[in-house]
């Protein structure tokens, strides 16, 4: 769903900081 990807894309980019 739009939502789980909205999420995790979230929880990646705070994982991974440039």
């Amino acid at each position: 769903d739009s939502n789980y990807q909205l999420i995790w894309g979230a929880g990646t980019k705070l994982i991974i900081k440039p």
